[in-house]
Order: C-alpha cells, then structure tokens, then sequence
C-alpha cells in the first residue's frame, strides 16, 4: 500500500515506510512542486491528514478532491481541550474522514494505522504487565494505595514488582525513607533521544526487599514538559525490566504523564473515595480521557479507597461512576497519618481488613494475569501457616503488623532448632516472632481508641529504646513464650535469652544490640553497620562479626528507620544522604546512604566516659598524675584552649574534663555545636548556666554571634571547628573575657595557626592571611594534643603554648609538656611566656602558684631532648612542607 502524509514529521515517514504492508511512503515536505504532490497523492490508498498543516475547516476540500481514491486520516496532535477534540472528530465523521486521536506518540500512530487501516493485527505488548492507577482528584491516597499494592504483589507473587511515579504534581515519596532518584531527575536521558536504558532506569531506583521505585516529578516547570515519546520511553524501559509494573498516574489527566500512563496499560484502575467531590471530579475528567481514546472509552476497574460503612455501600459508587469495582480499602484515620509521620507503608498498620483487602486485591490481580506464587509463601500455606505481611522490608512491618492465621493453629509445632553456635535465624524463630506480633494485635482490638493512642505511644518509645517501655514489651514477651510454652525454640546464638531475641528482631535494632552486652562494651568506642555487615571496636577482637543482617535493603529501610524515629524532625534521603543524632542512652550516631557512600553506613559512637574528670584522665593513663596540677591551673584559668587531634583521639572527653574545672558558680558558659548536641555539659551538670546552641545551617551561623553576645557569657565552647567556627571562637575570644575553647582536627601544632586562619579566609575571602594568621596567634594560648594509642587508648602528647612576637610578628609554638615515645616517658619545659603566667595568675590564683612550681620541677628533673620551639607555618612555608 501507497501511503501519503500531508505534514512534516519525518519520524512518522521512516516507521511507516518500516511498516510490512506499506510499498511506499510520499510526504508532502519532499517537494514545492504542487502538480507533482497532487499527481503523487492521487496514486496513494491512504493519506494522513497533519492538523498542524490542515484545518478541520479546510477538510471538506480535501475529501472531495481524493473522493473514492483514497482514505483520509486526520492526526490531531496538539489541542488539549476536549470539546474542541469532539467538535474535530464530528467535522471528519460528517466527511467520512478517519481520526488519530490526540497526545499519542509515533510508534501509537504506526501502530492505530496499521491496525484500522492497513489489515494488520494489534500490537502484542513485550515484557512485563502494566497496571495504572489513576485518581479521582487529590487526596484520594492513590500513592500510598500503590505502593501498599506494589510490595503485597512482590512479597506474595514470583515477580520482580516496580512502581514508576507518573505524578506531574508530587513525587509521593512520603511513605518511605527514598533514596532513588526522581522522575525529573531524568528529564534529559528520556527527553533528549530517549537514551536512558533498562538497566539505568533500575539503577536510578528506590530499592525495598519487594518492590523498585521511581518516584515523580518534583519540578514544577517540567509538569507540562514530558513528551509523550519520552513517558513512553520510561514505561517501555519498565517494562524491559520488570515483570510487574505498576503506574502511579496521579490525578490529573491533562499532562502526557498521566494520559500515556492510560494508553501503555495493560489494565486501569481508577482510584477514588467516597467523597462527592472525588466522584464529581472523575466525571468531568471522562472527556478528557476520551481524548485520547481512539476507541472514545478505554476500560476501567475502580477502587474505592478509605471506605467506610457510614458513608455508603460501594454499588452507589459503583453505580455514580459507572465503572466495575474491583475492590474497596478501609480508611486508616490515625494509623494512616501515623504511616506518613513515620515515613513507613500503610500495611505496616495495625488493621487487619486493610491487609485482608489487601490480599484480595493481589488475588484477582493473580487470577487476572495468572502470576505463579512464590515457592516460600506455598512452603508456608502448606505449614497451615500465612505470616501476611511481616516480611515486607520496611520496619514496621516486622514491628508492629501482625500476621493473619490460617485456621485454627496458633503454635510452632515443628521441632526446635537445637544447633549451637547458629547465627541465622531460624524458621522456627521467625514463626515464633510472627505469633508474638499476632498476640499484641489481639490484644490492641480489645482496646479502647484512646488506650490504643497510648499503648501506640508506647510502642514507639520501645523502638526508639525507652527503658521502661522496653522491660514491659520484654516483660509481654516473655509471658507469651511461657504461657504458650514456647521456650524451646532457639534464638540465634549471639543473643542471650530467647525474651531478648524475639524483642530486638521485632521491635528493636536486631543484632547490632549485642555490642553493649560485650563483656568489654565499656572499653569499646564504636559500632558499626557496613551494608549488611557488622564491626564491633572491641580492644584486641577480630571487629568483623559472624554475624549481620539480611540485606543492605532491611538496614535501610527497618534499621535507619527505627533510629531516625528518635527525632521526629530528622531526615534521611537522596538529597540528605547523612543524618547524625544520639540514642536515649546518650549513643551517638551517625547514618550515611547512598549516593554519599556506596553502601549503607552507620557509626555508633560510645562515650566511654560520660562525665569525665582530669582525675578519670590519670586514672586511664591519658595524662600523668605528676602533671595534674599543671593540666588544672591551666583547666581552671582562662586561657584560650585548642584540643586537638585525630579523629576518635579523645578530644570531646578533655574537653569536658576541662569544663568541669572551669565551671563556676554565677559563670555562664556558651556551647556552639553544628547539627546536633555531642557535649550535653548540661545533662551532666545540671545546676550549671549553659545555653547550648545548636546550629543547624551556614545561614544561622551568621547570627549566632548576636545571641552569644546578649547571653552575658564567660566564655564559650566551639565544639569543632571546621568552617565559620574558626571565627566565631576567635570572636568569643577577642569580646569575651578569655577562657574559651575548641576542638580541631590536627596533630602538627605547627601548622595549626595557619590552618584556623586559611578556615576564615574560605569564609571571608577578602581578608588578608597574614592578619589573620597574627590574630589566630594573639587569641589563642595554649593548645592541647590528642592521640589514639593502638590499643585504643588515649594519650595527650603535647601541651603547647602558642606565641607571637610582638616585633616581626612571627608566630612559635613553645612545648610545655611532650610525651616522648623513645623513652615512653613525659618530658617537661619551663617555658611559660610572661603573659600566660600572668592570666593564669590572674584567673585561677589558688591553683596558679602549684601549677608554675610543679613545671618548674618537673622541667628539672624529666627536661625535654631537643628544641621545645617550634616555627608555626605560614602560608608558604605549609605549601612547602606539603611538597
């Protein structure tokens, strides 16, 4: 068949002349010559009518000069207003003339003329199903329904599930912690030739155990900006990749998101509730729809969403709409709200009709696309058991949702697990941590609306690790296995009681738990969850444990959940790939995900010593006791302090211990720290007057000054110094009376000066170096030296005062004490400069006088091998060193 096209796509042209029944294809752009296009036209059996070269009005003129040789198509392509759709299509239906409905892509075209016109049959869609889900307005709970059908689909079906957010107007990224990339993030792959690939497509994706997922368009000025041929491109990659693909086609048909959304889909589903509004709104939406369909109606099923008996039966739904229903889902009230505060799904929710609706959705989907199930949920029915939803990877699935029973067993009857020294987790276990979450369900049914409330407030205080709310769920627990006599199942090894086991794999952190229950937990600095691994810092211990998680997607998604829980203002994405914050024991700890790390990461940091003092110091070897009265004099004055050193050297822990010499009665002390509070002096020193600011963006540094200023401060405490912290502690200390102090990552003193100056400069690119390098000098005293020994001790290696020379302004460090590693032994100087003497006089008169007589002592009897001066580094000479 001849084919010819009065319009410019050459696209259209290539894939038609591909066709298998076309002979020719003659486009009217390829010559002005009008004769020779009418003289080619009239040997052509079907011609396609461009509306943007043809006006409905001119095609009466058309059909009368091909009448009877040809058919005639006309291709609308850019109106987006229904009625005008309508109108076009009756003026070609009164000339006889064929219509292409509007927002299809090429290979649409193709493929509509092929079918209608050209005796080809349908096209047969390659790869997976497409389902899209489309609302009724917003508000209709259309992502959170999705994305609950989605990971039902996944856990209970052998198939590889995504969701791909066609959302012009949210991302819906308000049920999980997300961690992929968004819709718009790949505007430019998809746009610009379609270059994105399945396998890209995979890698942009949020991943949980049993669904992938892409979420929508954040962009405001993309949400008219997708072509049809780009949606189509990301629903075809979608497809290439996986069995299963759900779309999330929002709800808001006037954007080629959601309208190819409808064209691509292997079924549709329209999304609503029982609100007038909602089912208004679909109505208007209807012509919109017909747009688009060829056919002027494309099938749906509908699902009514937070259905509640009062509101109705669903066949007066189902009647207004017109429109099959396929199923209806509970309304959650609170527990929805409480899904979306905690970033977790709605069927983590304790509502048993949600979940059993749940499932019968997911099985007239199964009968409808004839999915096999998975070998482990058949295992399980055959075991007469249904565990529902607790192996969903997000953590409230496995804290809170109780499983659904199949018949009457309630008890584990196959024989326990006996091996010793086995850290997996055994079926029998994992059946006994399903009956233990059925036992709490039963119970919250029985309760009252407001005892529920409570009983929900204390579910979380138990997660976020609550003493009291824990020894009760604990206690709960250990009545279940007694009652029901369940006591020989066996835990994994590395937990100490089965009670214990069943709590931290439920409602707890699992078995990153066990490090404080290390015998030698007091002497460990840190924990760690690298992917799906676990490192203890135990002094003298392998740190690699035998024992971890399951996979890197239940870290993520069960265990930084749980943690970020602590702080209900707290964030983790994409976008804020690092999250620190400290647990209700005082733990700090800090979370990275991808893409900042490739792998999930999270430190957990122990503060061996919570309130710590220089005698504590001595007692550990971190200081010697022959020193101690100089390391008070100067602890007590106020001098200017830098504690430096090396990560993990120990300097927040001197810090402290100089706190608590330096603290007075009527003194107000400022602590300024970036994010979160690491030092809490006041949690240690209650009666004390600490205004403790915590700064949580470059734009509050700005002010924090003016506040420190009205505070009537004595001196203030930078908790680290890594950018615009150089020049609030060099204010603190130009404005105060002195006695201030900071943290800084460094062991060479020498370049120290120089470095806090370069800090400023990064800040303050206008200032000179050398003027900062002589103020740095001026306000600083004395700076103390940390080390992490390789037993994981700390040691202080130096204590040095910092100099300027009035005269050539060139700035020492002079050595006081130094830790000699040769003779293992501490050696002294007695070279305190005649300033420092007289503010260490001036400050702490009682303690001055034993200070400078036990340096003077001590010089004479342990002198320093060597030079104790050492030339700070400038600019230059830094640069040179680095060389």
């Amino acid at each position: 068949m001849n084919i010819g096209f009065i319009g410019s796509d050459q696209e259209l042209c290539r894939q038609l002349r591909q066709a298998s029944q076309t002979e020719g294809v003659f486009s009217t752009q390829e010559t002005n010559d009008m004769a020779l296009i009418m003289d080619t036209l009239k040997t052509c059996k079907l011609i396609l009518i461009s509306d943007r070269l043809v006006q409905p009005h001119e095609l009466e003129s058309l059909k009368e000069l091909f009448q009877g040789s040809a058919e005639l198509v006309y291709l609308m392509s850019y109106t987006t207003e229904p009625s005008i759709t309508e109108n076009t299509a009756l003026v070609c239906q009164r000339h006889g003339i064929g219509v292409c409905r509007p927002k299809r892509t090429v290979e649409q075209i193709v493929a509509h003329v092929q079918h209608h016109y050209m005796g080809g049959a349908s096209v047969v869609k390659t790869g997976g199903q497409v389902i899209a889900l489309i609302g009724t307005r917003g508000q209709t709970g259309l992502t959170a329904a999705t994305l609950s059908l989605a990971s039902e689909i996944g856990r209970r079906m052998d198939q590889k599930v995504a969701v791909i957010g066609l959302n012009a107007f949210t991302p819906g990224d308000a049920f999980l912690t997300y961690t992929g990339s968004y819709l718009n993030d790949l505007y430019t792959q998809i746009q610009d030739g379609s270059i994105l690939t399945p396998a890209e497509l995979v890698a942009h994706m949020h991943k949980t155990k049993h669904f992938s997922y892409l979420a929508g368009n954040t962009d405001p000025t993309k949400r008219y900006r997708y072509s049809s041929e780009a949606v189509a491109h990301v629903i075809a990659c979608a497809r290439e990749a996986f069995d299963v693909v759900l779309l999330d086609a929002g709800s808001n048909p006037d954007n080629n998101l959601c309208l190819q959304a409808l064209l691509h889909a292997d079924m549709r589903v329209v999304v609503t509730t029982q609100q007038p509004a909602a089912q208004e709104m679909w109505l208007r939406y209807v012509p919109l729809v017909r747009m688009v369909s060829q056919e002027q109606s494309l099938s749906f099923m509908l699902l009514i969403n937070k259905w509640s008996k009062q509101w109705g039966d669903t066949r007066e739904n189902e009647r207004s709409l017109a429109i099959p229903l396929l199923d209806w889902l509970p309304d959650l009230k609170d527990e929805g709200m409480l899904c979306e505060l905690e970033r977790r799904l709605l069927t983590t929710a304790e509502h048993p009709k949600y979940k059993e609706q749940l499932n019968l959705f997911v099985d007239l989907l199964q009968s409808r696309f004839k999915w096999s199930f998975r070998e482990e949920m058949s295992k399980r029915k055959k075991w007469g058991i249904f565990l529902g939803g607790e192996q969903l990877s997000e953590w409230r699935k496995r804290d809170f949702h109780v499983a659904e029973l199949d018949g009457q067993e309630k008890m584990i009857t196959q024989p326990a697990n006996k091996k010793t020294g086995n850290h997996a987790l055994s079926d029998q276990f994992k059946e006994l941590c399903t009956l233990v979450r059925n036992d709490f369900r039963e119970k919250n049914e029985k309760r009252s609306d407001k005892d529920m409330k409570k009983w929900q407030a204390l579910q979380h205080d138990a997660v976020v690790g609550k003493p009291e709310a824990v020894q009760l769920f604990m206690g709960e627990i250990e009545e279940f296995i007694r009652k029901h006599q369940l006591q020989q199942v066996q835990q994994p090894s590395y937990y100490e009681s089965l009670v214990e086991a069943v709590f931290q794999q439920t409602f707890g952190l699992g078995p990153i738990s066990v490090w404080k229950k290390h015998p030698k937990y007091p002497k460990s600095q840190s924990a760690r969850i690298m992917g799906r691994k676990i490192f203890f810092d135990i002094p003298g211990e392998p740190a690699l444990q035998p024992f971890g998680y399951e996979s890197e997607e239940e870290v993520i998604e069960n265990i930084i959940e749980k943690i970020r829980m602590k702080d209900e203002f707290s964030h983790i994405n994409k976008y804020n790939p690092k999250l620190e914050l400290d647990l209700e024991d005082g733990t700090r700890v800090t979370i990275m995900i991808p893409p900042l790390v490739r792998r999930p990461t999270i430190i957990f940091r122990n503060y061996t010593m919570r309130a710590p003092t220089l005698e504590d110091l001595v007692g550990g070897g971190t200081i010697p006791a022959e020193a101690l009265p100089i390391l008070r004099g100067i602890s007590q004055s106020l001098l200017n302090l830098v504690i430096s050193g090396e990560v993990r050297s120990g300097k927040s822990t001197l810090i402290k211990a100089i706190y608590a010499e330096r603290r007075r009665e009527g003194r107000v002390a400022v602590t300024i720290e970036r994010g979160h509070s690491e030092l809490k002096l006041s949690d240690i020193h209650e009666s004390d007057q600490l205004v403790e600011i915590v700064v949580k963006t470059d734009e509050e540094y700005e002010t924090v000054f003016d506040i420190v200023l009205r505070s009537d401060y004595s001196f203030v405490i930078v908790g680290e110094t890594r950018s615009i912290e150089g020049e609030l502690f060099l204010l603190s200390c130009e404005r105060g009376k002195g006695g201030s102090m900071t943290s800084y990552h460094t062991e060479r003193v020498a370049n120290l000066p120089g470095q806090l100056a370069r800090i400023i400069l990064q800040r303050f690119p206008n200032r000179q170096y050398q003027e900062e390098l002589i103020r740095v000098a001026e306000n600083l005293h004395i700076a103390f030296v940390m080390k992490e020994c390789d037993d994981g001790s700390k040691l202080l290696i130096r204590v040095t005062e910092i100099r300027l020379d009035p005269y050539t302004f060139e700035v020492s460090c002079h050595d006081i004490m130094r830790w000699e590693p040769e003779q293992e032994k501490w050696a002294y100087c007695n070279d305190l400069s005649n300033d420092s003497i007289r503010k260490l006089k001036e400050t702490a008169p009682e303690f001055a006088e034993q200070a400078l007589s036990t340096l003077k002592r001590l010089a004479a009897e342990h002198p320093m091998i060597g030079s104790n001066v050492e030339k700070a580094l400038g600019n230059q000479d830094e640069e040179e060193q680095s060389a």
